[in-house]
């Protein structure tokens, strides 16, 4: 039996989702709580509130690609190829955004484990993001037609 990458990645876009869209649901519907485990309480205002739904319809916004990207047929390599760019996209600006905190010349205002822990995470899937598309992109086709080895 062979390995099948093709199932693994479809696997990988549920999972993503399914992660996903608990913190934006979290988020759109409880800013202030879900915001208390980054921030202190006084940096909770109505306008850190207000980006944290606004990052809610955002979360969700990504999340519409992987769905899309799941099913097999002949438009799965497209969408999943232009999904996992996207994501890989918006994953560097924030990395590349956040560079400043993690090093430490800058104050962001995030607990700094939540800050390390939430860039930690994005930077797990944006190398798995980057090893599909650049290293097997063979993975991206729909699952099936890959020629398996028994």
């Amino acid at each position: 039996m062979s390995f099948d990458g093709p199932s693994l990645l479809k696997n990988m876009l549920l999972f993503e989702a399914a992660n996903n869209i608990p913190l934006a649901i979290a988020l759109g519907l409880y800013p202030n709580f879900t915001l208390s485990f980054l921030l202190k309480p006084a940096q909770i205002t109505p306008a850190t509130e207000t980006l944290g739904q606004l990052s809610s319809a955002f979360l969700f916004g990504m999340t519409v690609p992987l769905l899309l990207a799941y099913p097999d047929g002949p438009q799965a390599e497209p969408k999943r190829k232009l999904a996992y760019w996207a994501l890989a996209s918006s994953e560097v600006l924030a990395l590349a955004y956040n560079l400043p905190y993690l090093l430490g010349g800058a104050e962001s205002g995030w607990f700094p484990a939540a800050l390390l822990t939430a860039q930690g995470l994005m930077s797990v899937f944006l190398s798995w993001r980057l090893f599909v598309l650049l290293a097997k992109p063979e993975w991206i086709s729909p699952q099936g037609s890959l020629k398996k080895n028994v």
